[in-house]
């Protein structure tokens, strides 16, 4: 998300310093799209290398990977018993043009710890992706989608340039350090014809819907036990996803 907002910035820069008394038409979003769209991904799973990235070249969709550091190379248990598979470094490099983004070093809830591990969880993720990749990283994803003030102003002094949360609507004018997505939650929350909906009134709007995701599965009851939220689809689905995505008038930048 963030590299896209820099060099929509730089690009209006350049237009009235270069072009001062051209004839100029400003669209709301590039190539006059009727609306923005953003593709992310939480948790660093491996089925996002293996199964996700392939079907998004298809379409030639990109997206922001959001990276827990002290998770990357490691079957990681969560709550109650699933355990999960994380990309290794190699797998993160070679998701090519792809954002890669901070989730954190170790995704604890960033609202609940002291300014001096608040510190650690932004500036030592920042700067280990940094390292890894040779990419900027300049966008985080919340832990848990939780943040504060402090959390966003310590976000922008670190270098920052946005960070999401999720909050289930569509961004219009957002607040950058705290950009609202919509959470996948299985094959059918939202059904295709729920995230249609979505798309026709974000661009009645002529906003920017942002799409959380986390596992593409197979057998997405692996990742139903008990209380534990799915946060899981089929490829079937998540193809059909893309497919909609890249057939509509949009915008669809990491």
């Amino acid at each position: 998300m963030g590299e896209s907002l820099k060099s929509l910035f730089i690009f209006l820069i350049l237009l009235v310093f270069v072009y001062p008394y051209a004839d100029i038409e400003i669209t709301e979003w590039y190539r006059n799209a009727d609306a923005a769209l953003s593709i992310t991904f939480d948790d660093c799973d491996e089925s996002q290398y293996l199964i996700a990235y392939p079907i998004m070249e298809k379409y030639n969709i990109r997206g922001s990977f959001g990276v827990v550091i002290s998770w990357v190379g490691k079957t990681i248990e969560q709550p109650e018993g699933i355990f999960i598979k994380k990309m290794t470094w190699e797998e993160i490099r070679d998701l090519g043009d792809n954002e890669i983004s901070s989730h954190s070093c170790t995704h604890k809830l960033l609202t609940e710890i002291n300014k001096e591990d608040l510190l650690f969880e932004i500036q030592e993720s920042k700067r280990i992706i940094e390292e890894e990749t040779g990419k900027k990283c300049i966008t985080m994803h919340y832990p848990y989608s939780k943040t504060d003030e402090y959390i966003k102003e310590t976000l922008e002094e670190s270098g920052y340039l946005c960070a999401r949360t999720l909050e289930s609507k569509i961004n219009k004018n957002p607040d950058l350090y705290e950009i609202s997505s919509y959470a996948i939650f299985d094959d059918n929350h939202p059904s295709l014809e729920e995230l249609k909906n979505l798309l026709e009134e974000c661009k009645k709007e002529r906003g920017w819907v942002v799409i959380m995701y986390h596992h593409i599965d197979e057998n997405p009851e692996n990742y139903t036990t008990g209380s534990y939220l799915p946060l899981c689809i089929t490829p079937e689905t998540f193809d059909a996803q893309m497919k909609l995505f890249s057939s509509e008038n949009l915008w669809i930048a990491s």
